[in-house]
């Protein structure tokens, strides 16, 4: 059916657009729904004109739309102030460089030489620069404070002074010396006082010539001493003179030759020293030099080194000796030497009183034995020791429990008592508990104990205070002894008597006590025996050195490790002996080169090999 429009009153007004829709009044239906043309930008006037992206419908046609106004802009902020224009403080009242604060740190320019300061906003007078003075009471400071007029302050006067000219050096008065004179007092009221040429102060204040052999002299290099012969001054000191003797080993003919720990000086020359003699006790040792010098090594806990200590020495150090010593014997830890007139010194274990002295335990220095001289050979026991004096007889002191003092008694003794029946000695040897002595007649006399037959008697071992006849040896020369043991050295045998427990007798191990001397085979002539504390060594006349009994610390010097050696070995030494020596378990001997070799026991460095490690072959000791 088509649609058609109808017109209606207002009030009723409505468009029938077909027998099923009804519109409004002045609305159309287009597309299917009621629109108004006047005003729809889809359908602008009539149904399907639309208007486009810029226009719109008014009044039923297409108009450009509106441009709308922009957004209001916000009114902008008033710029800031302009910062304030702050300069260097000025000395003005103002606060120039803005930091809140007046005049804080202005400065004011000196004028002449005059300086200035800020106060108060102004710049007011101050004092005077260093170095200048306001001397006429005006406003500058005119005057230089470095004059002789002038200095340091207005109107002082440097004045002159003896032996000098006057200087205003850093704004004090100094009088400057004259050439060859000093102010050596330091008070510059009297000038230069001293004359450099003078003895007092020769080329210097601190400098005081002493005397020589003449007076001294000053000249342009000081003092010049003319010293005694062997004198000189070596401290570079010519106040205390010639101080320095030429002749010692420290200063051998000059300030600084010094000779070698081996060394001594001989009319002003260094020369080598060879040892001569070695004696070895429980734990030290110690050796001769052919010049008197002795030196030791070892344990050192009852000072038996001599050296003023107590501390062990691996190696050899010379003793302190005031005079040459021309005899030597050790005990278990003392030791004594003999003088060329006779006095005797010692030093070590004193607790027996085998220093001669019941003064002091033990003796860390050599001390003089009183009582006795003319000393001419030692023999050091276990803790007592004899001496032979000149004339023949035999004195003894210290322990005395088995009568080795030989006196008669056994009451310890601190000073020596003579032996009695004894006034042809030659040679004392002492052992643990005994002694024997040489005589001319070749005969051998013992005393002391007699346990295992060490003073030669059959059928008893009782220990006897005085002395008792071994045995006479055609030819005798040299007797040494043990712990319990003897041996005497003839021109046709080397015989030995008592303990043979560790086979110290060297007949192959017969017999454990053998009062009666027995042969020993040693290959070549004896000449010097050595008894050790339970091991013998003899030497030949071919430097040879032969050793047997215990051996467990290879104090036989072989090489082995057997604990007991029977019969005499050979030592292997790199050259000839000329001397030899035995004590606890170790072995000394003296080479023909002035070296000492040693081997067995070393727990307490008495092999003097810089260890303490025990040697069953010699080895060098360090000296």
């Amino acid at each position: 059916m088509r649609a058609r429009l109808v017109t209606v009153p207002l009030a009723t007004a409505f468009v029938v657009v077909s027998a099923c829709h009804v519109c409004g009044f002045g609305e159309a239906w287009c597309d299917g729904e009621c629109v108004s043309p006047q005003n729809d930008d889809r359908h602008c006037g009539v149904c399907g004109r639309a208007c486009g992206a810029s226009s719109e419908c008014r009044e039923g046609a297409c108009v450009p739309r509106p441009i709308p106004p922009p957004p209001p802009v916000p009114p902008a902020e008033p710029p800031p102030p302009p910062p304030p224009v702050c300069e260097a403080e000025q000395c003005n009242g103002l606060d120039d460089d803005c930091n809140g604060a007046v005049d804080d740190g202005a400065t004011c320019a000196p004028v002449g030489h005059r300086t200035y300061v800020c106060s108060e906003g102004t710049c007011a007078a101050r004092e005077c620069m260093v170095g200048w003075g306001d001397c006429d009471g005006g406003d500058d400071c005119e005057t230089p404070l470095d004059t002789l007029d002038n200095c340091g302050v207005c109107g002082r006067r440097c004045p002159t002074v003896a032996h000098s000219t006057p200087w205003c050096i850093s704004y004090e008065c100094f009088p400057v010396c004259d050439a060859n004179y000093a102010d050596c007092n330091d008070d510059p009221r009297d000038g230069c006082e001293a004359h450099l040429y003078a003895l007092e102060t020769c080329r210097s204040c601190d400098v005081r010539c002493a005397g020589g052999r003449t007076p001294p002299r000053c000249m342009d290099s000081g003092c010049v001493l003319d010293c005694e012969p062997g004198t000189a001054s070596c401290d570079g000191d010519p106040s205390n003179g010639c101080e320095a003797t030429l002749g010692t080993a420290e200063r051998c003919g000059s300030c600084t030759d010094r000779c070698g720990a081996r060394a001594t000086c001989r009319a002003g020359v260094c020369e080598d020293s060879t040892a001569t003699e070695v004696r070895l006790g429980r734990g030290h040792a110690c050796l001769r030099t052919d010049d008197g010098r002795v030196a030791c090594w070892g344990a050192n806990g009852t000072g038996e080194l001599g050296d003023g200590g107590l501390i062990p020495r691996l190696s050899p150090a010379f003793v302190a000796l005031p005079v040459a010593a021309v005899a030597m014997d050790i005990g278990s830890q003392h030791t004594c030497v003999a003088s060329p007139m006779g006095a005797l010194r010692c030093w070590g274990s004193n607790g027996s009183w085998e220093l001669g002295t019941s003064d002091e335990p033990a003796a860390f220095e050599p001390l003089v034995v009183m009582g006795v001289g003319g000393v001419v050979g030692i023999g050091a026991g276990q803790n007592h020791t004899c001496v032979v004096i000149g004339s023949g007889f035999v004195a003894c002191w210290g322990a005395n429990g088995r009568g080795q003092l030989g006196d008669g008694t056994t009451t310890r003794r601190a000073l020596p008592d003579v032996v009695e029946a004894l006034d042809d000695a030659v040679q004392v040897a002492s052992g643990y508990e005994f002694s024997c002595a040489l005589r001319e007649t070749s005969a051998v006399d013992c005393w002391g104990a007699n346990d295992v037959g060490q003073l030669g008697l059959t059928g008893s071992t009782d220990y006897r205070t005085t002395p008792v006849t071994v045995d006479t040896f055609e030819g005798a020369s040299s007797i040494a002894a043990g712990q319990g043991h003897a041996c005497v050295v003839t021109p046709t045998a080397l015989l030995c008597w008592g303990s043979n427990v560790d086979g110290q007798l060297g007949n192959g191990g017969a017999g454990l006590v053998l009062p009666r001397p027995v042969i020993v085979r040693v290959p070549g002539t004896v000449v010097e025996v050595a008894a050790g504390t339970d091991h013998t060594c003899a030497r030949n006349d071919a430097g040879e050195v032969y050793c047997w009994g215990r051996n467990d610390r290879g104090s036989v010097g072989d090489g082995s490790t057997s604990t007991v050696v029977f019969s005499p070995v050979l030592v292997s030494l790199p050259s000839r002996a000329t001397a030899v020596g035995a004590g606890l378990d170790a072995t000394c001997a003296v080479l023909e080169t002035g070296d000492v070799h040693c081997w067995g026991r070393n727990e307490d460095g008495q092999l003097g090999d810089g260890s303490r490690i025990d040697q069953r072959a010699p080895v060098r000791a360090r000296w």
